[in-house]
């Protein structure tokens, strides 16, 4: 009545099921994470469990806990409530619907017509989410990922799609995780944070450097930045070509997030107090987020420092080691599928950008995030000199440097070795080169 929004984000209490020190809860230590390949899901839990009595299936009584909110139209939360509770899923929706619901499909709206106006206030409080994570200097970082897709043993590559509905769930998400975190916090209860460090002294300097060759002047100093500083940096660029090659270099200059027993913040989203709560499922830190609050909320504060104050650092360091090889594992499989996408495409040009560059050659991505490699070889002949300050390769009047739209033409793809290789052509004289290195191949 008072004009707020009131954000309900209740999830599957997988602690309820999986119990501490269980078989179940041994094997989810061991993984600390599912992983997710275009063709399969090897998940951290049995799918009895993560498909079935954890799954919020629609209009099945399901145990959660639940985080509720309120917001007022400027974006500050001015309530929070924590509590166990049980749901059941009115509707079982999917981002493609939701979209197209959003996009104004007449048939769909009818279907959903009671839900309609719910999903429009959904986009309407992401929106004032959105701007004020911005004002407060979010980084806003453009990941260019791909959608690999396998059907009746054809592989296919696209762009992958940056819905409008994707947007909403990721902004209430993220508004829970800070929620929870801040609720652990300020109890001064262990916790296993989210934690994204500032980018070190060295790297910070390397950035302003580039941006200087760029001609881009910044006030702030390598070793005191903040979140802000590199958001205004991207608004500055923002329509322009250069906003691609400042966008890749700003997340090369980062540090890589991680999980913490102590409260570092998280740069990227510049919060103060960041932790992952909204997917025990698939990640274990999550789980025991949910323990302690589930503990704390029953007043079982001096068993929860007994049980977790020296778990949570020993459970943090293992989810870091193991994310980072999910993500290894994860990349190595999609560029095999990359790769064999490619291999079926061996003498084809395309429109791409140059991604990377080293001593060694030329990296160019595709639209739809397939990466190639051009050796210094290939390239025009010339005697090339890296610059690593303005991360380009340089021969005479002859550049090649980090942003640039370039047409690439197909020369292999090796599903073994997960290496694609292009050569960068000139409109004419090259694409007979293309061709003879092909056929002499």
């Amino acid at each position: 009545k008072n004009g707020n929004y009131l954000l309900g984000v209740h999830i599957a209490d997988v602690s309820e099921y999986v119990k501490p020190r269980s078989e179940t809860d041994k094997e989810a230590y061991e993984r600390t994470t599912s992983v997710y390949f275009p063709d399969r899901v090897i998940p951290m839990l049995p799918k009895e469990l993560s498909n079935g009595i954890c799954s919020l299936n629609e209009n099945e009584v399901r145990l959660t806990l639940s985080c509720i909110i309120e917001i007022d139209k400027s974006g500050e939360i001015v309530g929070r409530e924590i509590y166990k509770s049980v749901i059941k899923s009115k509707k079982r929706m999917t981002y493609t619907d939701v979209q197209a619901i959003l996009d104004g499909n007449e048939e769909l709206v009818r279907k959903y017509r009671e839900i309609v106006p719910m999903i429009k206030n959904m986009r309407s409080l992401q929106l004032v989410l959105t701007k004020k994570r911005s004002e407060r200097g979010s980084i806003d970082l453009d990941v260019r990922d791909s959608h690999i897709t396998i059907k009746d043993e054809t592989i296919d590559v696209e762009p992958q799609k940056n819905l409008d509905a994707y947007k909403i769930i990721e902004e209430f998400m993220v508004l829970c995780n800070e929620e929870i975190a801040e609720y652990l916090y300020y109890l001064e209860l262990p916790c296993i944070y989210r934690v994204h460090e500032k980018p070190s002294t060295e790297k910070a300097s390397d950035f302003i450097a580039f941006l200087n060759t760029l001609g881009i002047a910044v006030k702030w100093k390598p070793e005191d930045c903040r979140p802000s500083d590199f958001s205004a940096v991207l608004k500055k660029v923002d329509g322009e070509p250069i906003y691609p090659v400042v966008n890749k270099v700003m997340l090369r200059s980062m540090q890589k997030a991680k999980y913490s027993e102590q409260n570092l913040g998280h740069f990227g989203i510049s919060s103060k107090c960041y932790c992952h709560f909204t997917s025990p499922i698939r990640r274990y830190p999550d789980l025991i987020v949910h323990r302690i609050v589930k503990a704390s909320l029953d007043g079982d504060m001096t068993s929860l420092v007994e049980n977790y104050s020296t778990f949570v650092a020993e459970a943090a360091m293992r989810s870091s080691v193991n994310e980072r090889k999910a993500d290894e594992a994860e990349r190595a499989v999609d560029d095999i599928y990359k790769a064999a996408y490619m291999s079926g495409r061996v003498g084809m040009e395309y429109d791409a950008v140059i991604s990377g560059v080293n001593s060694s050659g030329v990296f160019c991505e595709l639209e739809n995030g397939v990466e190639g490699f051009t050796r210094i070889g290939d390239l025009p002949r010339g005697n090339y000199v890296y610059d690593e300050k303005t991360y380009s390769l340089r021969s005479g009047k002859r550049s090649y440097s980090l942003g640039e739209e370039v047409r690439i033409g197909v020369l292999d793809a090796n599903v073994a070795t997960k290496k694609v290789d292009f050569i960068i052509l000139s409109k004419i004289v090259f694409t007979i080169d293309i061709l003879l290195k092909v056929l002499s191949s």
